[in-house]
């Protein structure tokens, strides 16, 4: 089996473009988690109130051919500016075609 999960961890504003980006190198869809950082959250504001940066963790499955092409466009949109953060998984899905 040649499948793949792409797993894209990037602030919540940039999940719209980092889905328009899988999605015109093929992505045909994608699971969209919310997270929030605790370890290292960070005292700010004028009563040293904690904010929990917000995350999301976009997963995409994909044959390995577009899984590339998918990386590649997300990696360049989140390059075109260079304050925007993002982290790139790609991991085999192995999987048994009969389950039970």
């Amino acid at each position: 089996m040649n499948d793949f999960l792409i797993a894209v961890v990037t602030p919540l504003g940039q999940v719209d473009q980092v889905i328009a980006a899988a999605n015109t190198a093929g992505a045909t869809g994608a699971t969209i988690l919310h997270a929030r950082e605790v370890e290292n959250s960070v005292e700010k504001g004028l009563f040293h109130i904690k904010v929990e940066p917000e995350q999301a963790i976009i997963l995409i499955a994909a044959s390995k051919e577009v899984a590339e092409v998918i990386c590649q466009s997300i990696h360049n949109e989140l390059g075109k500016n260079p304050k925007q953060t993002g982290s790139i998984y790609i991991l085999q899905i192995q999987g048994r075609e009969n389950i039970g």
